[in-house]
């Protein structure tokens, strides 16, 4: 674990220099300007990089819950509707169908908002 950090850190340090003295050859400008322009390209970079990641894992995230919550309340109405229509538990029987109505519309309203 502690070599990987090492690695990692070596290989940072190594594309920032790589950058600054392609910078400063290409451009020919100052080379605390060039630096300076650099370093804000990696950090935009990354940042971009970042954001696209987490969108993307953002996305699948609630497309899984969509699926969970769609499956898990059919699942409740038909445990609703047998512990109800059998009489074992006709009070928590109607609060089942109730909570599975309700978690189909945040189910509906999340597909049709967000994706």
């Amino acid at each position: 674990m502690r070599k990987r950090n090492i690695l990692l850190n070596m290989l940072i340090i190594t594309l920032t220099i790589t950058a600054i003295t392609i910078g400063v050859v290409v451009h020919a400008e100052s080379p605390v300007n060039s630096i300076v322009k650099n370093i804000q390209n990696i950090f935009e970079k990354t940042g971009n990089t970042i954001v696209t990641s987490m969108n993307t894992a953002l996305s699948m995230i609630v497309k899984i819950l969509i699926k969970i919550s769609e499956v898990l309340s059919i699942g409740l109405v038909i445990v609703g509707l047998f512990l109800w229509f059998s009489r074992i538990s006709p009070y928590t029987g109607k609060r089942l169908i109730i909570s599975a109505i309700l978690l189909f519309i945040f189910a509906y309203i999340l597909k049709h908002v967000y994706v």
